[in-house]
């Protein structure tokens, strides 16, 4: 009886100096009630501007007026929307049961500030073309936001579904004078230890479909081989490989071991981006691209369980019209064009007045799986012989020389269905950008760059799918990029976990909502 009344005692003042939440969610962990998910990196301060926050933890904490699903623009925030005939005022009748996760109600005072602070800041967001188009916005009642536009704007509901920076929040000054912020989302951050790991609790206030777990903690490990013990002991439940670190072996280990396993193709395209500027002859990128074996690559690089790539863009994408043309691999018709030019060395490497034809390969560091493909390339491209030298670089160093023009190619990854493709016409027409030096020594670059700004004026279909048939014709006729493959994700959870159902957008957006576990 006595180690009884000490025990309880012990558990009392346990509760006292942990906090009662924390305890529970102690409690609530060994009862299974948290999904443990494991991740590479810090999450970052998980503000709603922070670009060094992954998206999906942004994603899971706020939301926007509009989701985007198969590249349509549906109902979040805002349950409904009219556009006038003129596509210059855009009317968004908010939902009136959305709180923020401090209790406060969503009012269309708090869309009308959070709107105009960017539009104050527009210039951090050069992509975003309704900032520079919005001219006022008016609240006639606490649920209705208009805004008016100087112009058309085709992209703005692409734009307002973004995970950031259009994301609806309520701020206010915490106890140390720093700003905090508060969301509407499906998950409330409760702890966030740096480097370590942070954990949200389910928002039991939310308007929609509750997730079916109570708490997410997202663990902070580094290295693939201790998330791999991770998942082998419990320790995590699940992870999703956002950053290819990953490899295809790895994960077909995995599910020999019994793990579930599962690739997942996305609408964001892996290919090769030319430097212009750098590879100035046309024949020698249409000599690139006709040398490029896209299922070789897909082949070598995962067993054929890729998606070719053909366009810069997916052909689901509603703006794409079909029947578009693009290169298939032909070494033969590659070699002839080489050899009007440049002749073949004593060694595999061709010559042109006694310098080897040479071209660097850029790519940020730690993902294995663009490593890996780096090589293959290499490979491939000395066949037609062409020297490539994979350029490894750590992510801010890439970055910078990315945006320097300083490699001669890069490997890219579009940004995906949900930005496409208005915003990346925005950025590759923007002087400054690194996307612009890949259309600086186009034949046609000020139509083209003409045709980037109009199709955005454009509220006619027909009309945005002849200026997307120009886009990509030029793309092609200059041979600005090389399309590889769709690009994948790979995600492993333990068997006792069910519901996970990645959708294209996986490398911005984990939807656990579904997610359980099976006893």
């Amino acid at each position: 009886m006595k180690n009884i009344i000490i025990l309880e005692l012990l558990l009392a003042l346990l509760v006292l100096l942990l906090g009662e939440s924390l305890f529970d969610i102690r409690k609530e962990e060994f009862q299974g009630e948290t999904l443990k998910i494991a991740y590479t990196k810090d999450i970052g301060d998980v503000d709603p501007f922070d670009s060094g926050s992954p998206m999906f933890v942004q994603d899971w904490v706020y939301e926007g007026l509009v989701g985007m699903q198969n590249g349509k623009a549906v109902p979040k925030l805002a349950e409904s929307w009219e556009i006038t005939d003129d596509g210059k005022n855009y009317i968004f009748h908010l939902r009136k049961d959305v709180f923020f996760s401090n209790g406060k109600p969503l009012t269309s005072q708090i869309v009308k500030e959070n709107i105009s602070e960017l539009i104050a800041k527009r210039e951090q967001y050069g992509f975003l073309d309704m900032l520079k188009k919005i001219s006022k916005i008016e609240t006639p009642d606490a649920h209705t936001v208009i805004f008016r536009l100087d112009e058309v704007c085709s992209s703005l509901l692409n734009e307002l579904s973004f995970t950031r920076p259009l994301t609806i929040h309520f701020s206010e000054s915490g106890k140390e004078g720093n700003e905090v912020f508060y969301g509407t989302g499906r998950w409330i951050l409760r702890k966030n230890i740096r480097n370590q790991y942070a954990l949200f609790e389910r928002n039991e206030n939310y308007w929609g479909e509750k997730p079916k777990f109570k708490y997410v903690k997202v663990s902070i490990i580094p290295e693939v081989s201790t998330i791999e013990n991770a998942l082998r002991f419990g320790d995590a439940d699940m992870y999703v490989d956002q950053d290819g670190a990953l490899s295809f072996e790895e994960a077909f280990n995995l599910q020999q071991e019994g793990f579930s396993v599962g690739i997942t193709p996305l609408s964001q395209i892996v290919l090769i981006a030319l430097n212009t500027e750098k590879i100035r002859e046309i024949p020698i990128r249409k000599a690139l691209a006709l040398g490029t074996d896209k299922r070789g690559v897909i082949q070598f690089l995962a067993e054929g369980k890729l998606k070719e790539a053909h366009y810069y863009w997916t052909e689901n994408l509603p703006e794409m019209p079909p029947g578009l043309p693009y290169y298939s691999f032909d070494r033969k018709q590659a070699d002839e064009i080489l050899d009007k030019q440049y002749h073949r060395g004593t060694g595999p490497y061709r010559e042109k007045d006694g310098v080897r034809l040479q071209l660097s390969l850029g790519y940020p560091a730690g993902n294995h799986n663009q490593r890996n493909l780096a090589l293959i390339l290499k490979d491939m491209y000395a066949k037609i012989g062409i020297d490539l030298i994979p350029d490894e670089d750590d992510f801010s160093v890439y970055l910078n020389k990315f945006r320097d023009g300083k490699y001669d190619m890069v490997l890219y990854t579009t940004w995906g269905n949900a930005y496409e493709p208005y915003s990346t016409l925005t950025e590759m027409r923007t002087d400054g950008s690194g996307f612009n030096m890949f259309q600086r020594g186009a034949d046609d670059k000020e139509t083209l760059f003409k045709a980037m700004k109009e199709m955005d004026s454009s509220p006619e279909r027909e009309s945005v799918l002849r200026y997307m048939e120009y886009i990509n014709g030029s793309f092609y006729r200059n041979v600005l990029f090389i399309p590889l493959y769709h690009d994948y994700i790979i995600h492993v959870c333990r068997n006792d976990i069910s519901g996970f159902v990645p959708q294209e957008d996986a490398k911005d957006r984990i939807d656990i909502t579904h997610v359980f576990r099976q006893y």
